[in-house]
Parts: C-alpha cells; sequence; structure tokens
C-alpha cells in the first residue's frame, strides 16, 4: 500500500505543480514520459518534487490509519459504510476548521 500512496501522491505533484492532466496519457504520452524520466533521473533538481510528494504520502498514510485503526469501532478495521468512518470524518474536518481560524 505505500507504493501506492507514493506514486499516488506523485500523480497529485505533476497534476497541481506541472499541470499534467489525465487525457495528456493518451494526447502527449512522449512528453509526459520525458517528464516523469526527468524528475527521476534528476532528483537533486527537483527537490520540490521529491519534497511535496513525500509530504502527500506521508499525509494519505495517517489518513488510512486513521480510518483504519479507529478505537470507537472496538478496534476493528474500519469500513466506509460504518458510523464509525463518518465519526472520523467529522473529527478531521473539526481539526482542519480549528486550524483555518
Amino acid at each position: 500500500m505505500p507504493l501506492l500512496l507514493f506514486l499516488g501522491s506523485f500523480g497529485v505533484y505533476l497534476g497541481r505543480f506541472e499541470r499534467w492532466n489525465s487525457w495528456d496519457i493518451v494526447h502527449n504520452p512522449l512528453d509526459l514520459a520525458e517528464n516523469i524520466l526527468t524528475h527521476v533521473f534528476s532528483p537533486v533538481d527537483h527537490i520540490r518534487t521529491w519534497a511535496v510528494t513525500v509530504t502527500l504520502t506521508v499525509l494519505f498514510y495517517l489518513i488510512v490509519l486513521l480510518y483504519e485503526n479507529d478505537s470507537t469501532n472496538g478496534n476493528k478495521k474500519c469500513r466506509p459504510h460504518e458510523p464509525a468512518f463518518f465519526y472520523n470524518v467529522v473529527i478531521f474536518k473539526n481539526l482542519i476548521r480549528v486550524r483555518d481560524t
């Protein structure tokens, strides 16, 4: 799972900062591949890429842990259709709201 979270985080970086879209895989695959390979093979030149990717990976992993290990659910794995899932979403939204004020 950490590898999938890392790849997803890198995809978020590509979309948010490099401005690539999902249809560029079909319409502009060579330029997209060149951009990805440039970031992969010269990481020192692209520190922001890896800082954002690692930060997002950690954030996504913490969110997964929050949903999977919910103490209000008797330490069972939390499923999206269970009430504990929605309870955690409310806590997370309140946490964000408190930090914004």
